[in-house]
């Protein structure tokens, strides 16, 4: 067993025996296992024993601990007391003869509003003191991302896990010898999207071109049909009203066509092009992550 495991098993059992639940526990072991070794190699923290201070980080954690249920506990009694006045102040009860209860009501609004004034408890205003010896703790404890809402927050974290990216030699080797890999697989991938925008592009011009056409020649042919239809009904009425029938057909389906190339044209591709683009952005943005991973693992062998 490494000192680190031996370290958080027994802080971790020595929280349990202090009641707290698991729950509460497992960031603080979390961020203890994580920043474990940057906290013994730190040179500020060479005179910190981290195996013979379990009491007192235990100690320093649960009272963090009830610090934040006493503060969650506070503000679900003034939350009560609000609901409470409220209900108070309904017509119904301001109708029923008052004995003395408005002298309760201001007395109860009073002692709300001076609880914060004599309250003793830390807040996010008044830091809670601290010694060198629960320093490390209190860095862990903020730095929690799992905390909840209203748990203040004293002092910025002294360990972050957005680090910066270490050189590393291995790494740019391996960049450059894969470079007559990767800079044609990055051609393609951006000639694929220039492609798919040029294709959509050409579409819209195509569907415009398309809608001139067929709005040109269908409003033709319908006219055709119609002014034709109507010559011949003083001749051959059955004839004449079949021609005049066909012609409205045929600007009714040239019209339904040319409202689905238009929106075609003008919403659908437009809005291609957007999620394209932004498929482009999410991909640059995937490539620099994977540029960082990879600079990172690689300072690690």
């Amino acid at each position: 067993m490494t000192e680190k495991q031996d370290f958080l098993e027994k802080l971790k059992a020595a929280l349990i025996e202090r009641d707290i639940s698991e729950v509460d526990i497992e960031p603080y072991i979390e961020r203890f296992d994580r920043f474990y070794d940057r906290m013994v190699n730190d040179p500020e923290n060479n005179d910190l024993d981290l195996m013979t201070n379990i009491d007192t980080i235990a100690n320093n954690i649960a009272e963090q601990v009830s610090e934040r249920y006493d503060d969650i506990n506070r503000l679900a009694e003034r939350t009560l007391t609000v609901d409470r006045v409220v209900d108070d102040k309904s017509p119904a009860v301001s109708e029923m003869p008052s004995d003395g209860s408005a002298e309760s009501e201001q007395t109860t609004n009073d002692s709300s509003d001076t609880e914060p004034e004599v309250s003793d408890e830390p807040t996010a205003e008044m830091p809670i003191p601290m010694s060198a010896d629960n320093a490390v703790v209190r860095d862990i404890a903020v730095s929690n991302d799992e905390k909840l809402p209203d748990e203040p927050r004293n002092r910025l974290p002294e360990y972050v896990d957005e680090e910066p990216s270490p050189n590393s030699t291995i790494f740019w080797v391996l960049f450059a010898v894969s470079l007559p890999i990767t800079i044609p697989l990055l051609l393609a991938v951006i000639a694929l999207f220039i492609i798919v925008w040029g294709g959509l592009c050409a579409l819209i011009v195509a569907s415009i071109g398309a809608l001139i056409l067929a709005a040109a020649g269908g409003t033709a042919l319908s006219l055709v049909g119609i002014i034709y239809g109507i010559t011949k009904l003083f001749s051959e009425m059955p004839i004449g009203l079949y021609e005049i029938g066909l012609g409205v057909l045929v600007g009714g389906c040239v019209m339904f066509a040319g409202i689905l190339l238009y929106n075609f044209a003008v919403r659908l591709l437009p809005l291609l092009i957007k999620l394209v683009g932004r498929l482009f952005k999410y991909l640059y943005k995937q490539f620099w992550v994977l540029f960082a991973f990879l600079r990172k693992e690689c300072a690690k062998l």
